[in-house]
């Protein structure tokens, strides 16, 4: 009695082990909606201090950091206009992430294909789409939450669809 309980319990594992259970599924696959992207503002004037310290241009260094300051302004101004922009325009597109690595992205008057690869350890995420790699690196992720940040420093958050 006992060999054959042991028996059904072997053939039984084998069974749901080969039927997938206990594999790990890609938590990414699923629909995502982007809601919200973040635009990091420009700080030009402390990097072109420290560039011109680094090489000891003082006298200059007033004038220089007048101009920095204000393409500073200007760059970021522009840059919440354009963070506003890429906002209404992205906001609410759906990412689908398939199996194989596919990737639909579904937007308001278009919709795109591409491929993703992610890290197992999810940190690394690179999204290709029309042959242009970009790279975004996992902030936080949670079944309904994921948060990227792109090589250029933008923030991309998504919910869960």
């Amino acid at each position: 009695m006992k060999n054959i309980f042991l028996g059904i319990l072997t053939l039984s594992l084998l069974f749901f082990s080969s039927c997938g259970l206990g594999k790990k599924e890609n938590p990414v696959i699923g629909k995502w909606k982007l809601v919200k992207m973040d635009v990091p503002a420009l700080d030009l004037a402390s990097n072109l201090t420290s560039k011109i310290d680094s090489i000891g241009l003082g006298e200059v260094d007033t004038n220089i950091n007048k101009v920095a300051g204000a393409i500073e302004n200007l760059s970021n101004s522009f840059g919440t206009m354009g963070e506003s922009i890429l906002n209404n325009a992205l906001k609410g597109s759906v990412f689908s992430f398939e199996e194989k690595g596919i990737l639909h992205v579904s937007q308001l008057v278009f919709s795109q294909e591409g491929k993703y690869k992610i890290d197992k350890d999810l940190k690394e995420m690179v999204v290709t789409i029309d042959k242009q790699d970009m790279l975004f690196t996992v902030l936080k992720f949670t079944e309904e939450e994921m948060i990227l940040k792109s090589s250029f420093g933008e923030e991309w958050v998504f919910e869960r669809k």
